[in-house]
């Protein structure tokens, strides 16, 4: 059963959109989170009256991407109109399906069909087909909302050159708002901010263009064609790596980078002399993502010339770095390159063996499954991709912009042949967003190219065809499991370092993401000890527990504990890190805003000293 809005066409001034929008390529993406509620069918309708009231607020959030119709010279420019009826009509802003006898997670009847994460992808979950984005008017934003019988998912498609990701979090945010019933001008008010920051960066474009001495970006050398969407989904694969592997790998590739500096400095060079860099997880997971894909690419030389080096390209969030409004919906992402030689990432020796008589820093140092030399490696392609990242200054986006103004055809830009895409969602807090009493929280989120919360992704836009990706397993430095469950595992060996051996103290709690992952697996018949060989960072006894008191938790939410509760999340202080971490001179004010006010500067200053990183103001 379908159900459309039957919202009159909102009004609003048509806008052009920006050369950053442009960099982006133009296709419509999907994303699917998940409500746990008691009634789907009833509280659809809270959903469905929220969408219409945030557009109300912000007509925009209606509009269709359009070819411009001042192109001003210019090619495949666009620009978003207000629908007209016809375009309403065939595709609804909001559309209400009923899924009879289908569950997503919690089987309610014996005749009822389990729909997966891989399941979405269908027609008859998306509100918009994947063809669309060829069409004279492409929607921007349109939602559908899947009524199973244990919770709703909202199927949430957008056009990639009118919002991204981290863009559709900030319309979740606002759209869990008008769900509470808060109708704060400020909450709502999305319109302002993005029309005044495309105007800007419009304006920024006609200043540099004739500006002398701007410097000039050339990210993509030559045009690559773009991707045939209809003939199936982008060759994605995801790829999760548990945190505390990541911390390893972090702080062992941070204690190479530190050493190395420090002898180069020793030995005479006055230019190393500098602070060594702090890495983030982020710069070791771009290292990491690309040391397993060149492997997986080039790992029969026989069959595919090898060139001299290869290249990625890292998309920088520029809200985060104070270069954009941080409710600003539009594209904010900039890509950046960063280049190494490709033989020694291909043509490694054979791994070294543990030796009783390592230094106890060397000791350090070593990962199970990780020979020194690939974690040598990995530090320096580490350094590597944080040059690349710090190097985004408000100059480099004024080259940015420049270099896609004064272009006469301002067609999407795609990796081309041999380039490397990566792609950072982690600071995306989508758990933490609360619909209300009978919604809750988002329990999952899922999309077609599987990006989702505190994870690490692969995504090849252009150059290796599905099949070759499945290469990338076969690296050393990942694994795969039955069932189609893919983790990076860092090979644990039969009796890892002492100094590596966790002591027996409470660890951090499973996330209600992980938490229903387990669940999830247990309802399909897997036992605690095989789940444990899927997920190595949990106990036995902790996953044993999560499936023991699964009935106890509503949307695998842990219950409340006597006592104050904690006004930060994980996710909240992993976000004031990264700030930090991107920017040291950033303002208390804008850490703040950034985590919703919950804290006081006071309790910020004092979370900043634990963490060593000092006062601001």
């Amino acid at each position: 059963m379908l159900e459309n809005s039957e919202l009159a066409p909102p009004t609003f001034t048509p806008f052009p959109l920006t050369p950053l929008d442009h960099l982006l390529p133009r296709l419509h993406m999907t994303c699917f989170p998940y409500l746990a509620t008691k009634s789907p069918a009833e509280d659809a309708s809270i959903l469905k009256d929220g969408i219409e009231l945030l557009v109300a607020q912000n007509p925009i959030l209606a509009g269709d991407v359009c070819p411009t119709s001042r192109p001003e010279g210019k090619a495949n420019r666009f620009e978003v109109r207000p629908p007209t009826e016809l375009s309403l009509k065939e595709y609804p802003l909001v559309q209400t399906r009923v899924h009879a006898q289908e569950y997503f997670y919690r089987q309610k009847t014996v005749r009822s069909h389990r729909v997966t994460g891989d399941d979405l992808g269908q027609a008859k979950y998306r509100p918009v087909p994947l063809d669309a984005v060829n069409q004279e008017r492409a929607p921007g934003l349109r939602w559908q909302l899947n009524v199973f019988e244990d919770g709703i998912v909202i199927g949430i498609c957008f056009h990639h050159l009118f919002v991204d990701a981290m863009g559709v979090y900030i319309i979740l945010r606002s759209l869990s708002a008008c769900c509470q019933g808060l109708k704060h001008p400020r909450q709502l008010a999305l319109q302002p901010i993005d029309i005044d920051c495309r105007k800007r960066i419009i304006e920024m474009g006609q200043r540099t263009e004739s500006m002398p001495g701007t410097r000039r970006v050339d990210i993509f050398p030559s045009m690559n064609t773009a991707l045939d969407v209809t003939v199936g989904r982008i060759s994605c694969q995801l790829v999760t790596v548990p945190f505390e592997v990541m911390s390893r790998l972090r702080d062992a590739c941070q204690t190479i980078t530190t050493d190395l500096l420090s002898s180069v400095a020793e030995d005479g060079d006055p230019s190393s002399s500098q602070a060594p860099p702090i890495f983030s997880d982020s710069d070791v997971a771009a290292a990491l993502m690309w040391l397993c894909w060149a492997r997986s690419r080039y790992h029969h030389p026989e069959l595919r010339p090898q060139p001299d080096e290869t290249s990625m390209i890292l998309m920088i969030e520029l809200r985060q770095r104070g270069v954009l409004p941080l409710n600003y919906i539009g594209n904010a992402v900039a890509p950046v390159a960063a280049s190494a030689p490709l033989s020694p990432a291909v043509n490694s020796p054979a791994k070294a063996t543990t030796d009783s008589h390592h230094t106890s820093s060397e000791k350090y140092r070593q990962i199970p499954g990780l020979s020194t030399y690939d974690l040598a490696l990995l530090a320096d392609l580490t350094l590597r991709a944080y040059k690349a990242s710090v190097g985004v200054n408000e100059e480099y986006i004024r080259g940015l912009v420049r270099e896609k103004y004064i272009s006469r055809d301002w067609q999407s830009y795609y990796p081309s042949e041999g380039q490397f895409l990566y792609s950072n969602m982690r600071l995306l807090n989508t758990s933490g967003l609360n619909f209300g009493k009978k919604l809750g929280n988002i329990v999952r989120l899922e999309t077609l190219d599987f990006r989702t919360n505190g994870q690490l992704f692969v995504h090849i836009y252009g150059g290796q065809e599905p099949s070759k990706l499945t290469n990338l397993n076969r690296t050393d430095l990942l694994s795969t499991y039955p069932d189609k469950i893919l983790i990076p595992c860092i090979r644990p060996q039969k009796a890892p370092p002492a100094s590596l051996i966790p002591t027996m103290t409470r660890g951090k709690e499973i996330t209600p993401q992980l938490r229903s992952r387990i669940c999830e697996l247990h309802s399909i018949g897997w036992g605690a000890r095989k789940i444990s060989r899927v997920h190595p960072e949990l106990s036995l006894s902790g996953i044993k527990y999560t499936i023991r008191k699964e009935k106890d938790r509503v949307n695998c939410v842990t219950q409340p504990r006597p006592g104050r509760p904690t006004k930060l999340s994980e996710d909240q202080r992993a976000l004031i890190r990264a700030m930090v971490e991107a920017d040291p001179a950033v303002k208390s004010a804008d850490l703040l805003e950034a985590v919703g006010n919950v804290i006081t500067k006071r309790s910020l200053q004092r979370l900043l000293n634990e963490k060593g990183m000092g006062l601001r103001g």
